[in-house]
């Protein structure tokens, strides 16, 4: 698969460049659109913030890596995982506000969308109602990038399957979602098609 490692190359400020065995990978989405995240994260904390992700990628299903996965992020700080694990951020805004007067949806930013009833799941879920969905794009780039890094990393290639809050995930030995981790955070939402991924060849 096609990588691109330059355009939204990270300095090594914005990640340890310490090497650690890996045993899991996680997956979230930005929270903004297009590359977006990618400006916070080079500006945040005098351009030394580190909860990045080795690689994003975006509705097209380009890949984009930050920083040699090798090394290791604050993304998962919790358990202090973060050493262990090979962090992966999709393109997504994630939920969404619906104004029915105007016919219009806002992100929690304030952004507007108008968008057609296909690029929504509506599912009730942490408190939030409408979700953006995942690109098929996305998907495929996914398991083809998560079927490398646990080939390259010996990484179990197995994934835990849901994004339910699991006391125990930090012993899960696969793939794993940003919101197994935390009862908080909403990514990976109920939009991402689970049983696709999981059969994507």
């Amino acid at each position: 698969m096609v990588i691109d490692k330059e355009t939204y190359k990270l300095s090594d400020k914005n990640y340890h460049k310490h090497e650690y065995t890996k045993k899991q990978i996680v997956i979230g989405h930005t929270g903004r659109k297009e590359m977006h995240h990618y400006g916070s994260w080079v500006n945040r904390h005098n351009g030394q913030y580190k909860k990045t992700a080795a690689y994003t990628i975006d509705k097209d299903g380009k890949v984009y890596e930050h920083y040699d996965p090798k090394y290791y992020s604050d993304y998962i700080p919790l358990h202090d995982m973060g050493p262990f694990t090979i962090p992966i951020t999709l393109t997504n805004v994630g939920w969404i506000q619906k104004d029915n007067v105007n016919d219009r949806y806002y992100d929690w930013l304030g952004h507007n969308y108008i968008l057609e009833d296909d690029d929504i799941v509506t599912e009730r879920w942490r408190n939030k109602e409408h979700w953006v969905k995942y690109t098929d794009e996305q998907i495929i780039s996914l398991k083809k990038l998560t079927d490398k890094l646990c080939d390259d990393f010996k990484i179990k290639n197995d994934c835990i399957g849901n994004t339910v809050f699991n006391d125990d995930v930090d012993i899960y030995e696969g793939i794993t979602f940003k919101s197994n981790y935390y009862q908080e955070v909403t990514d990976i939402s109920p939009a991402f098609d689970m049983d696709v991924f999981k059969t994507t060849v």
